[in-house]
């Protein structure tokens, strides 16, 4: 039985209801496509409320038997999930900021629901996949609603589940949420599971580290098994528009550090946007048969690094000149903190754009280079460069609208690089937009992009800044791996930005040892110019 037919039996629609605001005052579950509260659950309990000792005392039981369950069922079930054969559902979290909970979903709408009505719901990007029905391995999740706190909870423990019911009264059992497993095996990742005592809150990562950020919280070991492979590189609470806790160094990990606020461009989820009434003649423009090549990868391309590299520096990284050489007039002035040896573009030797990036953590400010030499003293001679301020919305203060940057649209670089430590979380890690190149553009643009680099005035091509998405429609193939999953959900969610002029349907990224050249080839190969459609251009710039 699918999520969609156990919940319609039972809940009415409800996300748009005034009861939306005082039911996800906790947020702390999730539910499937269409899922609702009852009636009953719409509104706070007025039942004396229940000993909190009693309350902690019995969901630590819960833990216990859900703890045993798992245990006894990996010693003695002899199959694991048929991952690969699962249709499998995403699940939506959000941040509370009020409460500091969070809230899990698989339905998109409830998600869209969220996102639209509640100013206080952060939302995360899809947290994990699960099985969208039953399948050989999986077993149903339930989830339960604590009427006193607004929070979900969930099991897959059918013990825990009936000594719940038996000993909480304040908990209402609302049915099935999805599918997991409850042994590991191929193809599956632990989901592990977190108890505040002192609310009553749970928390469900497959990032464990993550809880490194919420020490409050303590750890209760797994919960279950969901769809996806263990990361190599585990993820952090993102944190936007704040890089204080990146590591330092080239190609360095900004462990949940997403440039820009949430409501910004570049974290905006376009998947329910309107698509524009031209995307047919713009998409074919660009290769209707053609498919997505990776701009980045492993290892080296004409004694190069394949990609765009960065690298990540302190506040006390010693600012240098920059003496500019074909745009200073549209450039930002320096000094910039670009270290002696910083990665190029290319390589030492390049002849191409040879782009810099620099991100200074502890200040929240990025600067990007063009055709960039190194000089003597330290000094940098560059074409032209541009300060981007990671933590706020105007991105550059020092910027005009028809002004260049490092890039050919005038936007930032670094926001768009496919990253690995991001791609290694699996679907729902890129919680951004890309960037990709054209061979043909427009001489126009769209904000964010602020400049074009085309004398064609052809309504058929596409302007910079030009967003595309895969449509709706495509379905990810379970059998790609976990990097291109996460790829192609956030050119799902986030879409990609035309920007600048190059090769069809190139997506740009960073350079990163751990990238299977051959694997990323393959496969983002097999999606084609024709998976995607333009989202509706608002506010173009043209002559």
């Amino acid at each position: 039985m699918s999520i969609q037919s156990l919940v319609r039996s039972r809940w009415v629609p409800w996300c748009a209801s005034a009861a939306l605001s005082w039911a996800l005052v906790a947020c702390g579950g999730a539910g499937g496509e269409g899922a609702a509260l009852s009636p009953a659950a719409a509104a706070p309990a007025m039942e004396a409320p229940w000993s909190q000792e009693a309350t902690r005392k019995a969901l630590v039981e819960g833990a216990r038997l859900n703890a045993q369950e798992l245990a006894e069922e990996q010693a003695t079930t002899g199959f694991s999930a048929q991952t690969k054969a699962v249709a499998t559902v995403p699940v939506y979290r959000f941040y509370n900021r009020d409460t500091g909970a969070h809230f899990y979903t698989v339905s998109s709408s409830e998600r869209d629901a969220v996102r639209a009505t509640l100013a206080n719901m952060l939302y995360e990007g899809a947290a994990f996949e699960a099985g969208a029905q039953a399948a050989t391995g999986l077993s149903p999740v339930y989830r339960f609603l604590n009427r006193l706190t607004g929070v979900h909870f969930y099991t897959i423990s059918e013990t825990e589940r009936d000594h719940i019911q038996a000993t909480l009264a304040q908990f209402n059992y609302e049915g099935v949420a999805y599918f997991a497993s409850k042994v590991t095996g191929a193809g599956l990742r632990p989901l592990s599971r977190f108890f505040l005592a002192g609310k009553g809150f749970h928390f469900y990562s497959v990032n464990p580290s993550e809880v490194a950020l919420l020490p409050q919280y303590a750890p209760e070991g797994v919960a279950y098994f969901v769809i996806g492979e263990a990361p190599s590189t585990p993820g952090r609470v993102r944190s936007y528009g704040h890089c204080a806790g990146a590591d330092l160094g080239v190609g360095a990990a900004l462990n949940g550090c997403i440039p820009f606020p949430a409501d910004n461009a570049w974290n905006q989820d376009v998947s329910a946007l309107p698509r524009d009434p031209d995307s047919d003649t713009l998409i074919a423009s660009i290769g209707l048969s053609t498919g997505l090549h990776p701009d980045f990868g492993a290892g080296l391309y004409a004694g190069a690094p394949i990609g765009i590299p960065y690298v990540v520096v302190s506040g006390s990284q010693p600012r240098v000149n920059i003496a500019w050489t074909a745009y200073g007039d549209e450039s930002d002035p320096g000094p910039y903190p670009v270290p002696t040896g910083a990665p190029i573009e290319g390589g030492p030797n390049s002849t191409g754009d040879r782009h810099v990036l620099v991100i200074d953590r502890d200040n929240n400010r990025l600067y990007e280079l063009g055709r960039a030499f190194p000089a003597s003293g330290g000094n940098w001679n560059a074409n032209v460069g541009a300060v981007f301020h990671i933590d706020s919305n105007l991105v550059r203060p020092g910027g005009q609208p028809g002004w260049t940057s490092a890039d050919a649209a005038g936007l930032p670089i670094f926001p768009g690089l496919a990253r690995y430590d991001e791609a290694a979380l699996g679907p729902g890690g890129i919680a951004h937009a890309l960037r990709f190149t054209v061979q043909r553009s427009r001489k126009a643009y769209v904000p964010p992009a602020t400049h074009w680099a085309s004398a064609n005035t052809s309504a058929n091509l596409p302007p910079m800044g030009m967003r595309v998405r895969l449509k709706a429609s495509y379905v990810i193939p379970a059998t790609f791996s976990t990097e291109t999953r996460a790829l192609l959900t956030a050119m799902k969610t986030h879409g990609m930005m035309v920007a600048d002029n190059g090769s069809n349907w190139y997506v740009s990224g960073a350079p990163d040892p751990r990238w299977n050249n051959d694997t990323l080839n393959r496969e983002l190969g097999q999606v084609l110019g024709r998976d995607f459609e333009v989202v509706r251009m608002d506010g173009m710039v043209q002559p």
